[in-house]
C-alpha cells in the first residue's frame, strides 16, 4: 500500500481540496495522512511516507525536500500562492539556491501561464511540470451550480496582514519575511503601504459613502486581527467566520485591494472591483494580468460611485465570462477534476525500492521517541492549537461528509487519529 502524506497549510483555504485528493487516493488503496504544516518537523517522518505533497518550495521547505528525497521519498509541490506577480514569485517564493528545485518529482501548475514561467526561467523541467488546474476550484465548480439567495449587495475583503497581523507580533512577522529572502528595506516599504491602505479603507468606510441601504459586509483576511475593524467600524457587519467561497456565494459583488480572492470571485461568477487608486508597492503587491482583466478598476471615488450605483440596482455583471480564453491560460480547466489529475500522477509512481529506514532523524525533522523532542512537540502543538490552523478528525470527517453530498456520492472512509507511543499527533489518517 502506497503511503502518501499531504501537508495542509491553511485549513480555512485548503481543507476541501486536500481532502478531495485524500479521498481519491484512499479509494485507490493508499494510506493517506494529512499533516499540519506547523507540525511537520515533528510528525511527517513518523508517517513513513512514500510520497509527500508540499504546499510550496521556498528556501526552508526546499532544504527539507532535499533531505526527504535523499531518504528515498518522492516529492510533489502544489504551490498554494501561484497567482502572484512573476517578480514576487521569483524573488520571494523560490529558494536562494535554485538547484534545490531539481529534487522535486512533480511541480503541479494551475495553468499554462505559470508553467511557462517555470520553464522559461529554468526552474523546473518539462518532466517535473504538470498542468492540472487549481484544485481549490473543484468544490467551487459544483457549488456554483446551486441557486442561492444573495444576503449582501457588496462584500468587502481586506488584505493588510502586515499592518494588522493576528497570530504573530509585528516583530515575528518581519523575521518570517526576512527569512524568505525579503530585504529589510522592502519589508518596511511593504508594511508602510499596507498601513496607508488600511487607514484609507477605514476612512472610506467611516464616511457616508456607504449607507445602510448598500447592504455591505466586511470580511477581514483570516490572518488579520478582525477586532480592530469591529472597534473602528461600529455600523458595519464584520464577519470572517465563514470560508471565502461561502461568503462570495451569498453576495452580489466583491470589493478588494489587489487581492487574489478576486480570482475566487471570478470563478464563482461574482463581479469584483479593485481599489485601484490605493497606493501599491509595485514589486510586491500589484495585480496580475488576469486580476486586471477580471476586476473593474476604478481610479477614483467618483468611478467607484458609478459602480456602487450599478450594484444597488443589481446591474453590475462580471467583467469577463468564464469562456474567455484567459481562464484556460491561467487555470487550465475549471471542471471539478483537478484533484483527480493530481492524485493520478501520484498513483502512477511506483514506491522506491531503495527507500531508507529512518534511524536517525535528520534536522529539521525530530524523533518524538526522544524525550527532549517529545517535550518540544507538546509546546509546539499548543501553539498550533492557537494559530487558527488547527484541525482534527472531526474537521476531516465533516469535510468528507460535505464533499460527498456536494459530489452526489456516498463514499465511506476510515478516519483515524495518529499516535507515536502515547503522543497524539495533529496528523489525521484517511483509508478506505
Amino acid at each position: 500500500m502506497k503511503k502518501v502524506s499531504l501537508i495542509l497549510d491553511n485549513p480555512i483555504r485548503d481543507i476541501n481540496y486536500i481532502v478531495l485528493i485524500a479521498m481519491h487516493l484512499a479509494k485507490n488503496n493508499c494510506e493517506v495522512t494529512i499533516v499540519p504544516t506547523n507540525m511537520r518537523h515533528y510528525e511527517l517522518l513518523h508517517t513513513e511516507p512514500d510520497y509527500v505533497l508540499y504546499p510550496h518550495q521556498r528556501h526552508q521547505s526546499s532544504l527539507e525536500i532535499c533531505i526527504l528525497e535523499d531518504l528515498g521519498i518522492d516529492i510533489g509541490v502544489l504551490e498554494t500562492e501561484q497567482h502572484v506577480s512573476d517578480s514576487y514569485y521569483l524573488n520571494y517564493q523560490t529558494p536562494k539556491d535554485k538547484n534545490l528545485l531539481k529534487n522535486t518529482l512533480h511541480m503541479f501548475s494551475w495553468g499554462y501561464n505559470f508553467a511557462d514561467l517555470l520553464k522559461n526561467k529554468n526552474l523546473y523541467t518539462d518532466n517535473q511540470i504538470q498542468v492540472v488546474g487549481n484544485p481549490r476550484f473543484d468544490s467551487y465548480f459544483f457549488e456554483s451550480k446551486k441557486l442561492r439567495e444573495k444576503e449582501t449587495k457588496l462584500l468587502i475583503g481586506t488584505g493588510f496582514g502586515i499592518a494588522n497581523p493576528k497570530f504573530l507580533s509585528k516583530k515575528q512577522q518581519k523575521k518570517a519575511f526576512l527569512n524568505e529572502n525579503m530585504s529589510e528595506d522592502d519589508y518596511l516599504r511593504y508594511q508602510d503601504v499596507h498601513q496607508n491602505c488600511f487607514d484609507m479603507l477605514i476612512e472610506l468606510l467611516s464616511s457616508n459613502f456607504f449607507t445602510s441601504k448598500d447592504h455591505i459586509e466586511l470580511r477581514p483576511h483570516p490572518y488579520e486581527d478582525e477586532k480592530i475593524y469591529k472597534k473602528k467600524l461600529k455600523n458595519i457587519k464584520v464577519d470572517n467566520s465563514k470560508t471565502l467561497d461561502k461568503q462570495l456565494l451569498t453576495t452580489e459583488s466583491y470589493l478588494h485591494y489587489h487581492s487574489t480572492s478576486s480570482i475566487d470571485a471570478a470563478v464563482l461568477k461574482v463581479p469584483s472591483i479593485n481599489l485601484d487608486w490605493f497606493p501599491i508597492f509595485q514589486r510586491l503587491h500589484s495585480s496580475t494580468r488576469f486580476m486586471e482583466k477580471i476586476s473593474y478598476q476604478p481610479s477614483s471615488l467618483t468611478e467607484l460611485k458609478d459602480l456602487k450605483d450599478q450594484i444597488s440596482d443589481s446591474r453590475l455583471k462580471p467583467k469577463l465570462n468564464m469562456d474567455d480564453r484567459i481562464f484556460e491560460e491561467f487555470f487550465y480547466k475549471i471542471d471539478g477534476k483537478s484533484h483527480e489529475l493530481i492524485s493520478e500522477k501520484i498513483l502512477e509512481i511506483n514506491n522506491k525500492i531503495n527507500k531508507k529506514n529512518i534511524i536517525n532523524f535528520p534536522q529539521p525533522f525530530n524523533n518524538l521517541r526522544s524525550p527532549e523532542f517529545a517535550i518540544k512537540f507538546m509546546y509546539t502543538k499548543k501553539k498550533w492549537a492557537k494559530s487558527g490552523k488547527k484541525y482534527g478528525v472531526s474537521e476531516i470527517s465533516s469535510t468528507i461528509n460535505y464533499l460527498n453530498k456536494l459530489l452526489g456520492s456516498n463514499e465511506k472512509f476510515n478516519i483515524e487519529e495518529v499516535f507515536v507511543g502515547k503522543l497524539k499527533l495533529g496528523t489525521v489518517r484517511v483509508t478506505k
